[in-house]
């Protein structure tokens, strides 16, 4: 397991298209075609330059429209094969020089808040559940206002996960960067 930075962005209209499109050239962009595994060295060092700026540009603007959501968190413990569970069509992410970039596209007639309120019922783990629920808000997010949308998913990888004694260790002082 790692330490993970997700990174959930939903945008509107014609910006949304055009992450589509940008996806899917990305996508189609990679040099290896094995399923079984994503490897940043998949893509070309350009592609992979361009995922990163493109998401870069939405973080810098993520108060403005068109990004009608953003969320980002840090979890220690979830599995980035989660992903499948809680999106359709997700097998295949894009790498890019900070990370795994999925990209779900809407209107889907509900499915994918469907599919997400099942996954956060049955959750056996606190980390699920809050992806699921972030999924959820993102795809209601200004639905009303614009039918035609994308969710882009982010996962970056920290580091390795802590251990429960490195955990309780690291909690019990101040730290250095605190003082």
């Amino acid at each position: 397991m790692a330490v993970q930075q997700w990174t959930i962005i939903k945008i509107l209209g014609p910006s949304a298209t055009d992450a589509i499109s940008r996806f899917d050239r990305w996508r189609k962009a990679r040099r290896s075609k094995e399923l079984d595994c994503v490897s940043s060295q998949d893509w070309h060092p350009s592609t992979r330059r361009a995922v990163s700026e493109y998401l870069a540009q939405l973080a810098a603007h993520r108060y403005e429209m068109p990004v009608a959501y953003f969320s980002e968190h840090v979890d220690s413990w979830l599995a980035s094969g989660q992903i499948a569970r809680h999106l359709f069509d997700s097998t295949l992410a894009v790498a890019h020089n900070r990370g795994e970039l999925w990209c779900y596209r809407l209107p889907d007639r509900g499915r994918l808040v469907r599919r997400n309120i099942s996954i956060a019922r049955k959750a056996q783990f606190p980390e699920v559940e809050r992806l699921a629920i972030q999924l959820i808000e993102a795809a209601r997010s200004y639905e009303d206002l614009w039918s035609d949308a994308a969710i882009l998913l982010n996962r970056q990888s920290i580091g390795p996960s802590p251990g429960d004694d490195e955990l309780i260790a690291r909690a019990g002082k101040l730290p250095k960067w605190l003082r």
